[in-house]
């Protein structure tokens, strides 16, 4: 399975997921929003007995915090559907088979405009792996590797260093850096119609 099907996948699996989440969300933010609004409507009474001008007044700002509270919690929920999309590319990446995983550090590497020599310090996660293709990565990134007997401390993938600088290679950076460049795309597709 290509970087690209997977891609698919989590993209499908993000929508759904999504479209789930927001709909739950734009429910309890028009329940808050009715209750505060319901509030402001009793307040409004009252005061209006006591004095009309200070009530309309009034009314409008608890108008404009609810609303403004409402849409303080959808922004809050789509943030959470973002992120939840993003720990599921991450555990849908990690269940893929090795040969996957491989294709994945591969293309990442590749696309990172690689030379010269550097230690890779593998995640325990991730170690026998690595060891058992570091040919084949030498081979298509052009690189020389020397893999360390030491862990990198992170939870998966590797991280490749030279003298001038160190470069993370762990899936959780990975599917970060992919949400950083297409956030707005991403968005777009779960949110479509807002």
């Amino acid at each position: 399975m290509s970087a690209e099907t997977v891609t698919n996948k989590i993209e499908e699996k993000a929508k759904e997921s999504a479209r789930e989440i927001l709909a739950i969300a734009e429910k309890e933010g028009e329940k808050v929003r009715d209750g505060i609004i319901s509030e402001a409507h009793e307040r409004e009474e009252k005061i209006i007995k006591s004095a009309g001008h200070t009530a309309e007044i009034t009314k409008k700002g608890i108008l404009q915090s609810a609303n403004q509270s409402a849409r303080l919690l959808i922004l809050k929920t789509k943030r959470e559907a973002m992120d939840k999309v993003k720990d599921e590319a991450k555990a849908k990446l990690l269940a893929s088979d090795g040969k996957e995983i491989v294709s994945l550090f591969l293309h990442e590497m590749k696309k990172s405009g690689l030379s010269g020599e550097y230690t890779l310090f593998p995640s325990g996660l991730h170690r026998d792996l690595i060891k058992k293709n570091v040919k084949e990565i030498e081979k298509s990134v052009g690189i020389k590797i020397t893999v360390s007997d030491d862990n990198a401390e992170i939870n998966n993938g590797f991280i490749l260093s030279n003298d001038t600088y160190d470069v993370d290679f762990s899936l959780d950076a990975i599917v970060e850096e992919a949400f950083e460049i297409s956030e707005k795309s991403v968005y777009d597709t779960l949110f479509e119609g807002e």
